[in-house]
């Protein structure tokens, strides 16, 4: 399949997954058009069904490329696809990084099946084609694995400090994809049953407030 995505001889227009076509449109409109989120009742009735940070970064990266490379915008699904399997290498690094510090890994052997299930996770069967695709899911999973990596490693040392960082992580995966709120979720609730009464309330206030802030901004069509 990767085969079939990727090329740097011609630029390949051929899906990778279902409705793939509305996601590039987007970028498309954002690089092109700037305008991404349209009101889908009126023509040519298409949707922007993402969180603006994942149209954001996408649609800088390939016009990054595009102008850097004086490529038309044929090539986009391609720099997008790769964008998102630069996510697979980067999630791949924090998830091993996170086995070691977390559980202080010192043996060479250990460490090498560390970093076999690291890669196994972003790579194997539960990505799978999302890896090669013009997707928003692969990013916020990095984001993540990187929160509660924070979280474990530091919150004893400096919990507010790092509730600050699992705050900046929730909403960056939050901002590629709306359904990605896992990070608030599960140390909030780890918060609250060690009765940390503070940080959760400092977790909850940034997090709604930052998300408050958000759909003000994005205005109404964003916000439906």
């Amino acid at each position: 399949r990767s085969y079939y995505a990727f090329s740097f001889d011609e630029p390949l227009q051929g899906f990778t997954r279902g409705a793939e076509y509305e996601t590039l449109y987007s970028i498309w409109k954002y690089v092109f058009d700037g305008t991404v989120y349209t009101d889908q009742t009126r023509i040519p009735y298409d949707g922007s069904f993402y969180n603006w940070l994942f149209y954001a970064a996408y649609g800088e990266t390939a016009n990054l490329f595009l102008k850097a490379l004086s490529l038309g915008d044929d090539w986009l699904p391609t720099i997008i696809r790769l964008t998102t399997f630069s996510a697979l290498a980067v999630g791949s690094f924090v998830a091993y990084r996170s086995f070691i510090d977390t559980l202080d890994i010192e043996d060479p052997a250990f460490k090498a099946l560390s970093g076999a299930f690291a890669v196994f996770i972003f790579f194997g069967p539960l990505i799978g084609f999302f890896g090669i695709s013009a997707t928003p899911d692969i990013w916020p999973m990095v984001f993540t694995v990187a929160a509660i990596w924070v979280f474990i490693r530091h919150y004893e040392g400096a919990p507010v400090k790092t509730i600050l960082w699992v705050c900046l992580f929730s909403y960056l995966s939050w901002g590629f994809k709306q359904n990605f709120i896992y990070i608030p979720a599960t140390v909030g609730l780890y918060l609250l049953l060690q009765r940390q009464w503070r940080d959760a309330a400092l977790l909850t206030i940034i997090m709604c407030g930052a998300g408050l802030i958000t759909l003000a901004i994005g205005g109404g069509v964003y916000s439906k």
